[in-house]
Order: structure tokens, then sequence, then C-alpha cells
């Protein structure tokens, strides 16, 4: 219907004592606009239409609009805006409304998107036995007492006869957890597959190197017990594991999740494994057109290597971090410091955490040891620093102080102590001066030229170079030429204090200053 159409026909709802419920549910429309214009005259709404025809802010950028389109058909609607802004100075332009705008100017001027579409092929099945694939999943089911509850799964395929199963937590999933479920799966299928492909997930990958894939701690001493082989996927790459994604954490998605009460998680997984054995795994399968229970039990479960005989219940919970180059570990959205020289360079460290109590624990991985503890911050985006933990100045100065005692001589120590305590910030830099100066100059003349700063009060280093020139004229100056005037420290004063300076006449002055000028 047209707008005056639509005002008129919620006038006539208001008229007859409809409430505005009842009037968006009568005219098929939404309850906001009803409200909108329940208590709107008819001048307001014809003023309303009036400048809703206004031309729009970017309309008058079409035709530069439909040019970069045409140029560059893979465009996206962000990099219009900057360009506008970039190129035309247009300020205060709605994200939202801009993608409106070109998405029209596209569909008007048939101006489709460019997309690089990625070619898939087709793969053979695995041999039986050679491979199972995981992925994760999550949806929010609704509680019995209709509140709403996010739940988290562990996806598990055979690659061959597509056998599936799932395990359930109401919590996203750690590594303990994650390795309690691989355990309740080899228990399911009363086996081992030769080998496991999941994704660069971080509860069991730390960084992938070019190959040399650098697991976490927990599901290395996992993979090593089970002597399984793994089979990193590559990111973006979602031929590796299709299987799946597809075939496993979007069926559970679509098909057992849905409208699903849940009550709690042991009767949710029971609820689910009874649907594996009467329809995920027994429905003829529609990709290989066959029932994946019959082709699981007739040929694959043979080829399973013999499952461990372990109880089956969650390890001791170790829960470990990363130590950063800058010497720190993230915990809770905050940086925690580590002694430092715990990071290596050559090889990832990994230190066990702890929280009690508010306060985080953390330990070395191999021994054990404690080697730092924080109060935990509530805050975020926060440094948690202990102060054993900063670079220790004091102890490195102390020794750079000997060494200079031990070049200079023990008389010297004041002297040197005395620059520590002016300029504590510089003292390397004042030390190293010193040491240049013994390098460039015999050590007797450094010493004689720090006796005589130390004479007159002097504690900047880089006057000793000046004081050793001058102490060099003095010696200089007791050669054959008695007629040289010599000046010694005091007489140097007294001839500064006795220098006569030029003494010119006030009108000269006057006249650089120009005739009008009066003293």
């Amino acid at each position: 219907m047209s707008d005056w159409q639509m005002y008129s026909e919620i006038m006539q709802k208001k008229a007859l004592k409809f409430t505005q419920r009842q009037t968006a549910r009568y005219l098929g429309i939404s309850r906001n606009t009803v409200k909108k214009y329940w208590n709107m005259d008819a001048g307001t709404f014809n003023n309303l239409l009036c400048s809703q025809g206004r031309e729009k802010k970017l309309t008058r950028y079409d035709q530069i609009i439909i040019e970069w389109l045409t140029k560059y058909p893979d465009m996206s609607a962000a990099q219009v805006v900057d360009w506008l802004k970039e190129y035309y100075k247009v300020r205060d332009i709605n994200d939202r409304t801009a993608r409106r705008h070109i998405s029209t100017l596209r569909e008007e001027y048939e101006i489709k998107k460019l997309v690089n579409p990625r070619d898939y092929q087709a793969l053979q099945l695995l041999p039986p036995g050679k491979q199972v694939q995981v992925d994760f999943g999550s949806k929010t089911v609704t509680r019995a007492s209709s509140k709403k509850i996010t739940l988290y799964f562990a996806a598990f395929i055979l690659a061959h006869s597509k056998y599936l199963y799932a395990s359930f937590l109401d919590r996203p999933f750690r590594t303990p957890d994650l390795i309690l479920a691989f355990q309740r799966y080899f228990a399911y299928i009363n086996g081992l597959p030769e080998e496991i492909a999941i994704d660069q997930d971080k509860l069991m990958v730390v960084s992938e190197n070019s190959g040399d894939i650098i697991y976490t701690y927990e599901f290395e001493r996992f993979i090593e017990t089970n002597k399984l082989k793994m089979f990193v996927c590559r990111k973006s790459d979602p031929e590796s594991k299709g299987i799946v994604e597809s075939g496993a954490v979007r069926y559970i998605k679509n098909s057992f999740m849905p409208n699903r009460l849940f009550d709690e998680l042991s009767n949710y997984q029971v609820q689910f494994e009874s649907w594996l054995e009467r329809t995920a795994n027994k429905r003829i399968h529609n990709t290989i057109k066959i029932v994946p229970a019959d082709v699981f039990l007739a040929i694959e479960k043979q080829c399973l290597r013999p499952a461990p005989i372990q109880e089956i219940k969650t390890c001791d919970y170790i829960l470990t971090r990363n130590v950063h180059k800058d010497n720190t570990i993230w915990f809770k959205s905050n940086r925690y410091s580590v002694p430092l020289g715990t990071y290596n360079q050559t090889k990832l460290v990994e230190v066990k955490v702890d929280d009690e109590n508010g306060m985080l624990f953390i330990h070395d991985l191999k021994t054990t040891s404690l080697i730092a503890k924080h109060k935990i911050s509530v805050e975020k985006g926060k440094l948690i620093q202990n102060q054993n933990h900063l670079r220790d100045y004091s102890q490195k100065i102390s020794e750079l102080l000997e060494t200079m005692v031990c070049e200079l001589g023990e008389t010297y120590r004041p002297f040197l102590e005395e620059i520590y305590r002016l300029k504590p910030r510089y003292v390397r830099d004042q030390f190293q001066v010193i040491r240049k100066l013994i390098q460039e100059h015999e050590l007797r003349k450094v010493q004689k030229a720090i006796d005589y700063c130390i004479k007159n009060r002097i504690t900047n280093v880089t006057d000793i170079s000046d004081v050793i020139v001058f102490l060099n004229l003095n010696e200089t100056d007791k050669g054959p030429n008695k007629n040289q005037v010599k000046l010694q420290p005091k007489a140097l004063e007294e001839k500064i204090l006795t220098v006569d300076t030029v003494k010119r006449d006030i009108n000269l002055y006057c006249e650089l200053a120009g005739e009008n000028y009066e003293v």
C-alpha cells in the first residue's frame, strides 16, 4: 500500500478503538510503524513525506561512484566511503546507509560485484581406520524453564564410514575437556584411528611454523601417550576437514539440537547418543549412499588400533600460558610479569598457572617450582608487575662502579660515587667518557685532571677533557721559553677578572638606532 493509504488505514483502526498491536497485526506492518504515526496529524504526515523526498546525501556523487564500481568491480562499499572521504572530503557518512545506496546503484546499473570463487574438487574416500576429523560447534538452546543456554560440542567423524560422535559442554572447551572428549570417543568406537585431522585451534596447537607444529603441553602429552599421528589443517582450507564441518557440526546443529529442551548435561549427552544409534549413524549417507553404522561395524572397526584401557576422567587440571618476549603472560585479559629471562628466543616457553582465592600462581612446567605470584586484577588491559621482575639496574651499575675504581684507583671512589649520586640516569655515559679519556690519554694525565676537578669541585665529567688540555698547556709552558706568560689556576682566574673590555660612546648606538631616537 502507499504511504497515504497506510496512514489512512491506521487512522481508521484508531477511530474504531483498535489497539496499536491489533492495528499492526491487521495491516501486516511493524508495531513501531503504527506507534510512529498513531498520534500524528495529516499535516505533519504530509511534511514528513515531503522531507523524505529530499535528495540523499550520496546522490550527488552517484556518477563518481558508478565510475569507480565500473572500473573496479570488486570494490567494497567501505572502500567507496573511504575514497569519498579522501578525495571529496565527505563527512558524516553512515556506513549502513552507504552500503544500501551502493547496493542500489549496482542493481540499477547492473554492476555485479566481482568475486573469485574457489574451485573445489571431489576427494576419494580415505582407507578404513585412516583418519578421524575433529571440529567444534556451538548453539543456543532452551532450558525447560524457558531460559537460554549456549551449548558447546566437539564433533568427531571417521573419514571412511562417516561414523559420527560428539561430546557436549555447557561452557567453552579447555584442553583437558578436549582430552576427556577424545577419551570418551575412543571408548565409544572401541579403538584408535591412525591419524587425527584437527584445525589450528589454540586448545591443541600453539603455532604452525612452516610445518613445524608446536602443540600445547597437555595435548602433546596426550599425543605421546596414545601414539597418535596428527594432521593439522592449513588456515582457510575447508577441503582438509570439510567432512566434519558439513557432515558433523552442521548436521548436529540443524538436526539434533533445534527445539530440544535442555535439562542437564548428562541427560543431554544420553539423548544425543540415542539419536546417533537411532538416526544419525543409521541413515543412508547422502554422499556415499551407505549406512555409516553398517560400514563401521563391518569394515572400519576391524582396522582401528586397540583402544587404551584407561579410566575416563579428567586429569589434574593444568592451565598453561605462553611466555611472551616481554616476559609476561596473559590471564583474563591482563598481563602478568614473570622473572626476566623466562622467555626464550629459540623455543616456546609455557608455564602452568593456578588461580586460588584471588591470587595467580605461576609455576615452571618441568620443575613445578613457583616462579611468580600476583594478585588477580578485576580490571581489563592492565599490566601487573612484581618489582623483583624488573631489570636490576643497581647491581650492574655497582659492578661498573667497581670496575672504574679498579682502573683509576681506590682514592677516586668518592669522586665516582658523587657522579652516580648526581646523575644516576646518565652514570653509564659518564663512566664511558672517563674510559674513553683513559684510552686517548695516559692514565696519569686523567688521574691528574680528576685531582684538579676534585680540588675545584668540578663534577661534570665532560670538563675533564678540557682540564687535560689545560694541564698539557701548563706542562708546555715549563719548557725553555721563559718569556711566555705562565697561567696557573689562580692566576688564570685573576687574569679573567682583570680583562678590560672595549668601551664605545653612547652616541654611536643612537646613530644606529635612527635619527629620531633620543637618549
